[in-house]
């Protein structure tokens, strides 16, 4: 044996034993799982290699994808696809028949590209491929790492004399040679001198144990609303309930059903005294009328998706692409706090309703304490902790105040739990917790660490879940900033940029600096909030940190990541505000009425200059005559 057959056989040992740790997935696996840029290692089963006389599960097949973002897709195709969508399952369903009859004429067809398919071979190729194989993988957001790993990694494991496929290997029924003689489902890079090197291997060692340090999982919970869409396509509740697995969380049916048959039983007379907060007089009885009539349906009405049905701003600040993702349960790590319900995934269907926290529950006891002793049960909670141990932090994003955290507190006393809320934010609250979980589910933020990045952006704060004690958050008062009502992102950006490139320049004695859109936005930690990056850089940034604009450079789009302004720094540190700003901060709403007529023009000088919206200004024009 030479010494280039042995160097190839010892990294072919390191690499089987670099992918040991990595977690194994199959076509059940959940995208969202799985990174969305990466390479992929394939394994079959009853194939094995034998280093150090250890048999372990051998490497049939590497790939990736040329496409950023395609990796998961890359997947499905390969369990799920076509033949025109996936090389592997081509090589698999052409093993197939030449194996059951080698003189198929079909086969021709089938090995070509973009040719008509066998709808009976996809499945056999599909069944084989759910049935025989499993695989790990490697995130890789850099598109050309991926492809040069891909390549050494194919060359590596296709030379190596001790990784031969078993006797019965399917491989050995494939039309191509290159697949029999190396015992990959591969043919690009087969037997090529691009053996791994060195550097290659201690790349895949610090990818694999990057993988393995963000594989803590993270569950998010946020509440139901009051703003639902009607009516539904899915059977009525009561048929969903017969059926099991239809629905997540089906242990808490038996109490569900108790909610269910009550309100949907109720009469209009006693309506009122389980109907609570709603107001007063007629408006109070309009509304509680109309919960009374609504939830009279439960039974009967048609189910939709809980994604679906809640329509309120924390469920319209998702983007389209995370809503999609939550309704296909791709995503499946966020759970909704529901009033009727208790907890529900947003894949379950469930009826129209009307009913609240605070509302009485057919024991007397609140809604809120209903669910309560109800989680405090021993049965339903060994339930819910065996769902809460598969979690390493808890993330709660929703009001203390009205009745949603209290249930969750005892049963996440054992968890890294947190509560996200919003002091200033009023009824703008949901809209906001909308807008950060979309941002930790696209940027996949797992860590406290990387959660409180984005929070100061949206006026939000965090603490442990544990720390929550009713009342315990003061109410701050309202200020009113030159920069539209409250600190906008514009303005944090602007602050951020001050603090964090000018002012640091100024201290070094820098007479210029250029700061360039994208570290920005990086460095913020932001997420598709590029405009408002370029808009902070090029408008009133000038006087809030004293300097002044001596060139900006824009891509052809007009803003983006290559946006540069170059500045000129202006004598000595500045305040990050201007004295006229910081005056105008200091003017406080509530419990000054006598300062309530100069806010007014105040407002009406920030719509004319067009830096708040008409609407904005009709919106506190009203809170504060209100106050009058």
């Amino acid at each position: 044996m030479g010494h280039e057959e042995k160097s190839i056989i010892q990294k072919c040992k390191i690499i089987h034993k670099i992918l040991r740790p990595l977690p194994e997935y199959d076509h059940r696996t959940p995208n969202s799982e799985l990174p969305e840029n990466g390479v992929y290692f394939f394994y079959e089963d009853n194939e094995f290699y034998e280093h150090d006389n250890k048999r372990q599960k051998r490497i049939v097949r590497v790939g990736t994808h040329r496409v950023d973002g395609r990796f998961r897709s890359r997947i499905n195709n390969h369990y799920s696809g076509d033949k025109n969508s996936s090389v592997f399952r081509k090589h698999i369903g052409g093993a197939l028949m030449r194996k059951r009859k080698p003189t198929d004429s079909r086969i021709k067809q089938w090995l070509e590209q973009d040719t008509p398919t066998f709808k009976e071979i996809e499945i056999e190729v599909s069944r084989v491929l759910k049935n025989n194989f499993s695989f790990k993988c490697v995130p890789v957001k850099d598109r050309e790492e991926r492809l040069e790993l891909e390549e050494q990694l194919i060359a590596t494991l296709s030379k190596c004399p001790i990784c031969t496929p078993s006797k019965n290997w399917l491989g050995r029924y494939a039309q191509s040679d290159l697949i029999r003689k190396s015992g990959l489902w591969n043919t690009q890079y087969v037997f090529s001198n691009s053996i791994i090197t060195d550097n290659a291997i201690k790349r895949l060692k610090e990818l694999v144990n990057e993988s393995n340090n963000k594989k803590k999982r993270v569950l998010f919970f946020i509440p139901c609303c009051s703003e639902k869409r009607p009516n539904g396509d899915g059977p009525p509740w009561k048929k969903i309930r017969s059926k099991q697995n239809l629905n997540k969380f089906q242990f808490l049916d038996d109490y569900r059903l108790q909610l269910i048959n009550f309100y949907s039983s109720l009469s209009k007379k006693d309506a009122p005294n389980y109907y609570k907060n709603r107001g007063s007089g007629a408006t109070r009885d309009r509304k509680v009328e109309k919960a009374w009539k609504r939830n009279l349906e439960l039974f009967k009405s048609n189910t939709m998706k809980a994604i679906d049905r809640y329509n309120g701003k924390l469920y319209r600040a998702l983007d389209d692409n995370i809503r999609d993702a939550l309704r296909n349960g791709n995503i499946d790590n966020v759970i909704i706090v529901s009033a009727l319900m208790g907890i529900i995934a947003p894949t379950d269907l469930i009826s129209d309703y009307e009913l609240m926290m605070g509302d009485k529950s057919p024991t007397t006891m609140t809604i809120s304490d209903y669910w309560s002793t109800t989680f405090e049960n021993e049965v339903i909670n060994t339930y819910i902790r065996e769902l809460l141990s598969k979690y390493d932090y808890i993330y709660c994003l929703m009001s203390d105040t009205t009745g949603y955290v209290s249930p969750l507190q005892k049963i996440l006393s054992e968890s890294e739990a947190y509560h996200i809320y919003c002091p200033d934010a009023g009824q703008n609250s949901p809209r906001i917790w909308g807008a950060i979980l979309n941002d930790c589910l696209r940027e996949k933020y797992v860590y406290p660490e990387e959660v409180e990045q984005i929070i100061p952006i949206y006026d939000c704060e965090m603490r442990k879940l544990y720390e929550i004690k009713r009342g315990s958050i003061p109410r701050q008062k309202t200020i009113v900033y030159k920069g539209g009502i409250g600190l906008g992102l514009t303005d944090k950006i602007r602050k951020f940029v001050c603090e964090n490139f000018i002012e640091p320049a100024r201290k070094r004695g820098e007479k210029e600096i250029t700061i360039r859109a994208g570290d920005v936005h990086s460095r913020m930690r932001l997420s598709s909030r590029m405009p408002a990056v370029c808009s902070a850089l090029k408008s009133k940034i000038d006087r809030l940190c004293n300097v002044e604009i001596l060139d900006i450079k824009a891509p052809p789009s007009g803003q983006g990541a290559n946006f540069y302004v170059t500045y000129k720094i202006l004598g000595t540190s500045n305040e990050l505000v201007s004295s006229e700003l910081k005056e105008v901060e200091k003017k406080e709403v509530i419990g000054d009425r006598r300062g309530i007529p100069e806010l007014l023009r105040e407002l009406a000088k920030l719509r004319n200059e067009g830096i708040i919206t008409n609407q904005e200004f009709e919106k506190k024009k009203k809170e504060l005559l209100d106050r009058l």
